[in-house]
């Protein structure tokens, strides 16, 4: 094995909450209403299709309540933690394996956590908003194999989404779907890896 691939929310970050509840909630707004509009817009936003900014301003306009980028982004930062046990776990193996970025992100989520110095520790990072595809999109595993210039047999693919396992897995990735740490360093180290 020579390199491994990590999805960030959920797995590098930890949720605490869902980041548009919350933006719901600071906005007096709706928050079925909100997820509606969220959603609507998703795919373009982790695809790189729509700028966060843009989406914000739209919000801001369809819920009367102006700009809500540096709310948005104060929200993100404050409920995605950044999993500090794993980054130490990750700091243990770097020596022996490249460890990459592949997750489906907007620019917004890029900036806050290239600021936070997250994004650095990841080469290369492969994110939807910049390659244009989102897991399950086998096109962002190829993607991701093209920067690593690996087979995917040398790369282990860490997801804590079940739905973002298969296409890695029928690619020849082998994978982990993350549930917590601990389980994380027992299926690594079951792959060889010491640490």
């Amino acid at each position: 094995m020579k390199a491994l691939l990590l999805d960030f929310g959920g797995v590098v970050l930890k949720y605490r909450v869902h980041v548009q509840r919350q933006l719901a909630a600071e906005l007096g707004a709706d928050p079925e209403a909100l997820l509606d509009f969220y959603y609507g817009w998703k795919e373009r936003l982790f695809t790189g299709k729509l700028k966060s900014a843009d989406y914000a301003a739209f919000v801001g306009k369809e819920f009367g309540v102006g700009d809500v980028l540096p709310t948005w982004k104060r929200i993100y930062l404050r409920t995605m933690v950044v999993n500090n046990e794993l980054l130490g776990m990750l700091d243990r193996v770097r020596p022996s394996l490249t460890i990459a970025a592949l997750s489906n992100s907007t620019d917004l989520h890029h900036e806050v956590n290239r600021e936070r110095g997250i994004t650095p520790r990841f080469s290369p990072g492969i994110f939807s908003h910049l390659v244009g595809f989102q897991k399950p999109d086998r096109r962002i595993y190829e993607a991701a194999l093209g920067q690593l210039r690996l087979p995917p047999e040398e790369c282990v693919f860490v997801d804590d989404k079940e739905s973002n396992i298969p296409p890695a897995r029928e690619m020849g990735f082998k994978t982990i779907l993350f549930t917590n740490n601990y389980q994380f360093a027992r299926e690594l180290r079951s792959l060889g890896v010491r640490f």
